[in-house]
């Protein structure tokens, strides 16, 4: 459904193509440091009132959200709020949140006009999470998701919660005007540190998957998440790998399907690969790699040669005018020139 990456070219984007850019009058800044080395991700000044707020969406059932988050030391924790998806206190909405005096981390789920509860004994409709989900100073990962009455929860690739009756009821899907990284609905609860790898997807991820996105390490122009390919169809459109006659598909390596919308694969666009049957999305080649169309790897440019990026397919970012996302080559003869077609 939705990639945030927080690429420093473009960083409010969302590269997945389908949900639609970030926004906020008060942003969070760019930082040259993640989760991993050359990683970028974004910093968030609680002092500041800094928040994202991503477009309105309807969140389906199952769905899951995954990301990296790190605390400041000093950060004020008082129900300061990950993510909050919904259109209005305990309404609609599902989301994360700190808690002040014993500084774990909170999950709530609501639906109705009335706030009712679809997690979570007592009143609070929240569900404790311990085993150290709050430090400070650390990069941590999260992945979250429901599907019908189940809730799973997974902190660093380690499965927390797998209630199959999580849920008192299985939620509607629940259509969302206020969604926020870093705020509540009321627009405050800020928080203090950062987020990098954000995702939203529109179904339960396996624990396999949930690791392949945790031990994730790619380029920063990334446009997505390639996962195992295991589609079910009922009907036509389950898991958006169907055709029209209710054929589960699986592409080759080298090809993807579009969610939703594709009747066979596609093969992947010059400059960019697919390594296996399950991509939904192509990625971009790295710096000094190049590809031609249908690729299942990107390969490295030759000796004496420049990879460049003169005009990409559709749908594919450009984040460096020099190396990724490349399908001509140029080679440098002895005592020769060249003429590049754009800037570098």
């Amino acid at each position: 459904m939705a990639y945030y990456p927080f690429n420093p070219t473009n960083f409010l984007g969302d590269v997945s193509g389908k949900l639609g850019p970030l926004t906020s009058p008060s942003l969070p800044t760019s930082q040259t440091s993640g989760p991993w080395t050359n990683s970028n991700s974004a910093l968030f000044v609680q002092a500041s009132s800094q928040y994202l707020k991503l477009p309105a969406m309807t969140l389906p059932d199952p769905f899951t959200v995954c990301h990296w988050y790190y605390i400041t030391t000093g950060m004020t924790r008082l129900w300061n709020r990950l993510w909050d998806f919904g259109t209005d206190f305990q309404k609609n909405q599902v989301l994360s949140y700190m808690l002040d005096s014993s500084n774990h981390l909170r999950v709530a789920v609501y639906s109705g006009a009335n706030g009712n509860s679809f997690y979570g004994p007592g009143s609070e409709a929240t569900a404790l999470v311990n085993n150290g989900l709050a430090e400070t100073n650390t990069w941590c990962h999260i992945c979250l998701g429901t599907n019908g009455r189940r809730f799973v929860l997974w902190k660093n690739d380690v499965l927390l919660i797998d209630d199959a009756t999580g849920l008192s009821a299985a939620r509607t899907v629940l259509s969302m005007a206020n969604n926020y990284i870093g705020a509540d609905q009321g627009l405050s609860a800020y928080w203090g540190g950062a987020f990098d790898e954000f995702r939203i997807y529109n179904r339960l991820l396996t624990n396999s998957e949930v690791s392949a996105v945790y031990n994730f390490r790619g380029d920063t122009n990334t446009s997505t998440m390639a996962l195992s390919c295991s589609p079910t169809c009922s009907g036509t459109g389950v898991d958006g790998r169907c055709t029209p006659t209710g054929t589960p598909v699986c592409c080759a390596p080298g090809q993807y399907f579009v969610e939703g919308t594709s009747t066979a694969c596609q093969p992947c666009p010059a400059g960019t690969y697919a390594p296996d049957g399950s991509a939904t999305a192509c990625t971009a080649c790295g710096p000094g790699t190049l590809s031609a169309a249908g690729a299942a790897a990107c390969a490295g440019v030759p000796a004496g040669s420049v990879a460049l990026n003169p005009v990409l397919p559709p749908g594919v970012e450009t984040q460096y005018a020099l190396g990724p996302n490349a399908y001509a080559v140029y080679t440098f003869l002895a005592g020769g020139t060249i003429t590049f077609p754009q800037a570098v």
